[in-house]
């Protein structure tokens, strides 16, 4: 899940008219291991409270706690005392599996099969062989500014890994530390990899490298661009090439005699959107894992209701292991959501659990294609325990309501509003949507941007609809 800082309320009367909302929360994701993260996760529990809120959603690593040393055990005390002092449960969101999980513990990381490696030895070292650096000429071009994505589609070779480079000067440019160079599967959003450039707004030329894994892909469409449309000042590019490399060590222990060339396949670890690797739901250490973290943080914080962090999974069903159970990527991904449940009601037998939507919505993410899965998503909202409460997240900015969706097929819910808008009117629909439902239990006031300027008149809205 990316920065973002939320209010949420949960639903106990039933649907049908205006509802007072009894529980109120407010997500906040702010890890006490970094001492400067305690203004901001201060503010916004005081925030809240001071806007009746009655309940932290913390996301705060706080999986890892087992592994914490004293200070910052000591600074989980503090917002415990916090908490306290403001009325406010803490419910913790736990086992990030799109990419914290596998960050702490690379061991359980899902892995992907780089093919077709080519080396052979030449004067007494074993080298891989290279072809020529295949030049993206449209990426190149002088007097750039804001708004306008260039792209350059080039052929790849099906799970094999990538180097691109340009180099690029900045002069004025208001929004050179917006820039970034992206690789996509050609005719997709779903992207493979991003590496921003931080540059200054006056730089001479520097180079920008992104490494970019082809997972099933037979051409990448490699885009350099900035979101902001009206920045000041230019920036010019040139010398954009893409070549084929082979992974940090690969064919290393080759024994080859001097001329003699092979070709080999290389397990590595799947890296996707910003060089992170998400969880494998094969591995056979999860269940451990599981069972001693919830036991860690059942221990620190007692809470009786947990939040699955499962979430933007951006590759699943990727490693040897994975392909051999014969299942698909959602029954992987409901298989390890069930292993999840099971972990916590062993320590919490009468816990309630809660999980993000888009991986199990068809609305959202759960579908036919999405990022690096090796299988359909479809299907998966069939197979996840029916007594999660699912929070939707995307509710009052699609055609469709994720949460009659999820509604009708027996779950409890919850809506996620806001994020950022100049105005509520997304949050007004999504409301809407809510009180039609009743087993909605929660209506949720989302910011990417640590920003609760609207939170008073979001819960002014919040009274309107209940009265």
């Amino acid at each position: 899940m990316k920065p973002l800082a939320i209010v949420l309320f949960l639903l106990s009367a039933p649907c049908a008219g205006a509802r007072p909302f009894d529980e109120r929360w407010v997500f906040v994701m702010g890890s006490l291991r970094d001492v400067a993260m305690w203004p901001g996760v201060s503010n916004a529990v005081v925030t809240a409270a001071a806007n009746g809120m009655n309940g932290v959603l913390w996301s705060g690593g706080i999986s890892e706690v087992a592994s914490w040393p004293a200070e910052h055990l000591a600074r989980v005390e503090r917002m415990k005392r916090l908490c306290a002092e403001q009325g406010m449960e803490i419910i913790p969101t736990v086992w990030p599996t799109a990419a914290a999980v596998a960050r702490y513990h690379p061991e359980l990381g899902e892995q992907t099969t780089i093919r077709g490696l080519r080396f052979r030895k030449r004067n007494g070292r074993v080298e891989f062989v290279r072809n020529a650096p295949v030049p993206l000429a449209a990426l190149n071009g002088t007097g750039f500014t804001g708004g306008k994505v260039r792209s350059a589609d080039v052929p790849v070779r099906r799970d094999a890994l990538y180097r691109i480079s340009l180099k690029v000067r900045t002069e004025g440019f208001s929004a050179a530390s917006k820039l970034s160079l992206r690789a996509f599967p050609k005719g997709s959003w779903d992207t493979r990899a991003i590496a921003p450039c931080r540059l200054a707004p006056t730089q001479d030329w520097t180079e920008v490298v992104l490494f970019a894994q082809s997972i099933g892909d037979e051409a990448f469409s490699v885009r350099f661009f900035t979101s902001a449309k009206n920045a000041k000042g230019a920036y010019d590019v040139k010398d954009a090439v893409i070549e084929e490399v082979a992974p940090a060590n690969a064919g290393k222990d080759l024994a080859l005699r001097e001329g003699e060339e092979t070709v080999v396949d290389v397990c590595v670890p799947v890296e996707v959107v910003h060089a992170s690797t998400p969880m494998c739901f094969t591995h056979p250490g999860r269940a451990d894992y599981y069972r001693r973290s919830a036991e860690a943080v059942k221990r620190v914080l007692n809470p009786k209701k947990w939040f699955l962090y499962c979430d933007e999974i951006r590759a699943g069903g990727l490693c040897p292991r994975c392909r051999a159970s014969g299942k698909t990527v959602a029954q992987l991904i409901a298989d390890d959501v069930r292993l999840q449940c099971a972990a916590i009601r062993a320590v919490c037998p009468d816990a309630t659990i809660y999980s993000w939507s888009d991986m199990f919505d068809p609305n959202h993410n759960a579908r036919e294609k999405y990022f690096a899965m090796a299988s359909p998503l479809t299907g998966i909202w069939d197979l996840i325990p029916k007594d999660l409460v699912i929070c939707c997240w995307k509710e009052g900015r699609a055609e469709k309501s994720s949460v009659a969706f999820f509604e009708q097929l027996g779950f409890r819910t919850q809506v996620a509003l806001y994020y950022d808008h100049d105005d509520l009117v997304s949050t007004r629909l999504g409301l809407d949507a809510a009180q039609k439902c009743p087993n909605c239990r929660g209506v949720i006031f989302a910011t990417w941007r640590y920003n609760y300027a609207k939170l008073p008149e979001f819960c002014d809205l919040i009274k309107e609809k209940s009265r």
